[in-house]
């Protein structure tokens, strides 16, 4: 562990020198149910725990040591703060405000007791700022940006749900999906009102109604992951499909129609040249009102502007899980050493100076 309270071109000098002692700070579902632990290619076993921002696994092992803290669900745990204090930095890798409750309440108070004495990133306070009801009244007036809106409810029957529709201002088409669910799981479209009253509703206890914005260009829908790292903007796919629906499997779609293959690896080449600079500005008011030093931003990108579908830390940006060598290996790269160098050693060599 290193001297925090040194000079900044000292402690600069020892993380040049000594390894880090990073804890990463993640979490149990409200449920108390966790996800195993897999292994990749490599050999190594790394969580695959829903609600994290997923970084801890993928960070150079001769410059860091890795340690991990769980909070769990339950309302009382005993936590030495001693522990923590042994490390350079924490990371807070709980990043789902919706089925981590508990844990981020704990995360907090972690924060607030250790706060003037060991380096965060991503602070446990800004979490619960990231909820998909949230983001479009916190973005909704930067330049730049579309970000379509999004209620939250609590059906208890069909009219329950169109009531809120109305409430919200929202008109057909509209997406809906269950509170904590992610990568496109039970999300549906409702075109049409014969939709609506033929919903299962059993599925959407608590859900998420959200304008639906057709970003579609020739009949082909486009979705940007874009990382953000210290209010930098950095590409981490584009992933093209048929459907409205653009997640990892889209990739089939592209694999049988390879002109979408080489149209992303064209993006990620000019990416910091010709896309960067048109969304600089956006990105930095977003960082300023989000509040967090690492998070996603899944969008559309047309004649310069963005359209947000999602804006939190709960996205897998890390991860390369396509046969290598890829295009994305390099993208990857570069997002890790950022996180290292400019995040994490900033972060440690600038606390207390």
């Amino acid at each position: 562990m290193l001297a925090h309270r040194r000079p900044a071109a000292a402690r600069i000098l020892d993380m040049a020198q000594e390894k880090l002692d990073i804890l990463f700070i993640n979490g149990v579902r409200d449920s108390g149910t966790v996800d195993v632990v897999r292994g990749t290619a490599a050999g190594r076993l790394i969580f695959s725990t829903a609600g994290s921002c997923h970084v801890s696994s993928f960070l150079a092992p001769e410059r860091i040591n890795v340690s991990h803290f769980a909070l769990d669900h339950l309302r009382q745990q005993q936590i030495d703060t001693r522990h923590l204090l042994r490390h350079d930095l924490v990371f807070c890798e709980i990043a789902d405000p919706d089925s981590h409750t508990m844990a981020l309440n704990k995360a907090c108070r972690l924060h607030g007791l250790v706060q003037d004495r060991l380096p965060w990133v991503n602070d446990p306070h800004r979490i619960p700022g990231t909820g998909r009801e949230k983001i479009p009244g916190l973005l909704a007036d930067i330049e730049g940006i579309t970000v379509p809106r999004v209620i939250r409810v609590k059906p208890r029957s069909i009219a329950d749900l169109e009531a809120a529709i109305e409430a919200g201002g929202l008109k057909l088409p509209v997406l809906i999906r269950p509170t904590g669910s992610h990568g496109g799981q039970s999300l549906v479209l409702i075109k049409t009102t014969h939709d609506l009253q033929h919903l299962l509703l059993a599925r959407f206890h608590e859900a998420f109604i959200s304008e639906f914005v057709d970003t579609s260009e020739n009949g082909i829908y486009a979705k940007y992951r874009i990382a953000v790292i210290n209010g930098e903007a950095f590409i981490r796919h584009v992933i093209f499909s048929n459907h409205w629906i653009v997640h990892s499997e889209s990739r089939t779609f592209m694999s049988e129609h390879p002109e979408f293959q080489d149209r992303e690896a064209q993006l990620l080449d000019s990416f910091d040249a010709r896309i960067k600079p048109q969304i600089a500005s956006a990105i930095a008011h977003v960082h300023e009102r989000i509040g967090l030093d690492y998070f996603g931003i899944d969008c559309a990108f047309s004649d310069g502007r963005l359209t947000l579908f999602e804006v939190n830390a709960n996205m897998n940006i890390l991860n390369n899980n396509q046969p290598l060598p890829n295009i994305w290996q390099q993208p990857i790269r570069h997002m890790q050493d950022c996180i290292l160098e400019n995040l994490i050693l900033g972060r440690i060599a600038r606390f207390g100076a």
